[in-house]
């Protein structure tokens, strides 16, 4: 076989598999702790303070060439880790494994109880409207717990579901009135509510 096909497809697979494989180092380097992202990265400490975007350009081997990249999904991504962590350690603080937290999916796996994301907990309150790519008609029997705000413990919101309620009429019915609680807990744009019983 000739050299050519092999050199083609490896370089198609760099162009399509690179984007991904930064944007998951991106979103692990921002999860990292601080003093252990700067052991890996030759960085000032004020430098850390900067945007998610602006870090990228300063992470791994970008730096020399000060490129940083920006992704359809950046929106979608946690912004500071340090504060979707300190959400979930006073969540998990406070919670059994039983109990419900309703949170974004980027944060939901930090959380020791039972997880849904603000598009479940809607598409469960508003049976047969179409919630993003949930269907109409989602069984209750479907469901392995019932994702609904009223069976929360606790509902945390951030820049994902401020996006969400702000655009989307069926998430704003089921979210609108949490964005104006005063929350039990905050850090940065990461706010814990306690849903009304």
């Amino acid at each position: 076989g000739s050299l050519l096909p092999r050199l083609f497809g490896a370089t198609l697979s760099a162009l399509v598999l690179l984007p991904l494989g930064l944007e998951a180092a991106t979103t692990a380097i921002a999860l990292l702790p601080r003093d252990t992202v700067q052991s890996l990265t030759p960085v000032a400490p004020a430098q850390l303070e900067a945007p998610r975007e602006a870090r990228a350009a300063r992470i791994g081997f970008l730096a020399p060439i000060g490129v940083a990249l920006a992704l359809s999904i950046d929106p979608w991504l946690i912004r500071d880790g340090d504060d979707a962590r300190a959400a979930a350690t006073w969540v998990n603080a406070r919670v059994l494994p039983t109990d419900l937290v309703i949170a974004s999916p980027a944060v939901t796996w930090l959380i020791t109880a039972r997880v849904a994301d603000h598009l479940q907990a809607t598409a469960r309150a508003l049976p047969g409207t179409a919630v993003a790519f949930y269907p109409t008609e989602i069984a209750a029997t479907r469901w392995r717990f019932d994702p609904s705000v009223a069976r929360a413990t606790y509902v945390i919101l951030d820049h994902i579901t401020d996006a969400w309620v702000a655009s989307d009429a069926s998430t704003r019915r089921v979210f609108g009135s949490l964005a104006d609680r005063v929350p039990s807990f905050r850090a940065g744009q990461y706010r814990v509510v306690v849903p009304s019983r």
